[in-house]
């Protein structure tokens, strides 16, 4: 398979429009359920990992073959499974590195390979998906970041609400790009869309909003471009 990796924002192709796959689209093993759906775009974000981190997404590398331009996403939670849980900034960091090593790894098995990663980070009180503390959630998030800048991405962003940034990294302005969930089902408003683009929930641009199209049924989130912010 031949990989095409891509640069955000989509200046050049703020009009494409844009969708989101990952495991949870798998009908067989390496084989995605949406595959029909997924011919009718040419730009997306696939997910690495199997729905937490430290797993695999088996369509990986079918998913990814469908679109012209790509970019990848990995799932964050700490503590983390795969890493002894300590409670100090430097151990955090390091079980993020750790982390990212094994995701670039993983994507590269399977012929992925992108300049541009998000991290998805959600859950935090009441959610079911416990964090540990502000500066330690940030510090496993920073370091997963610096792992894949080691191995050749240009461009990290991150995916979530203002809500559950703040819950589980206590606001931290760390300047990336964001890529905002709606939870919207169908196009979002136009006050839904100004608020999401310009949440700046990281301190730097929100260059996506996702919403829900035909109900989680479909197998596919579209995702609609902020233009840089």
């Amino acid at each position: 398979m031949t990989t095409i990796s891509i640069l955000f924002p989509l200046t050049s192709l703020a009009s494409a429009a844009t969708v989101d796959t990952s495991y949870n689209d798998c009908a067989s093993e390496g084989s995605s359920r949406a595959s029909s759906g997924l011919a009718h775009f040419s730009v997306g974000i696939v997910g690495v990992n199997g729905g937490s981190d430290w797993t695999k997404n088996s369509c990986l590398g079918d998913e990814t073959h469908h679109f012209d331009h790509y970019a990848l996403y990995v799932n964050t939670n700490y503590p983390s499974d795969g890493c002894h849980t300590a409670e100090n900034r430097t151990d955090a960091y390091n079980c993020g590195y750790d982390l990212g090593l094994f995701d670039v790894g993983y994507a590269a098995s399977q012929g992925a390979h992108a300049n541009t990663w998000f991290e998805d980070v959600e859950g935090g009180p009441g959610t079911g998906i416990p964090w540990a503390t502000d500066s330690l959630d940030s510090s496993f998030l920073w370091g997963l970041e610096g792992a894949l800048e080691a191995r050749g991405a240009t461009t990290i962003g991150f995916y979530s609400t203002p809500s559950q940034w703040q819950n589980i990294t206590g606001g931290w302005h760390s300047g990336n790009d964001g890529w905002y969930a709606t939870g919207v089902e169908g196009m979002p408003s136009s006050s839904t869309i100004n608020n999401a683009c310009h949440s700046k929930f990281t301190g730097g641009p929100v260059v996506y909003y996702q919403y829900i199209v035909g109900g989680l049924s479909s197998g596919l989130d579209y995702d609609g471009s902020c233009g840089g912010g």
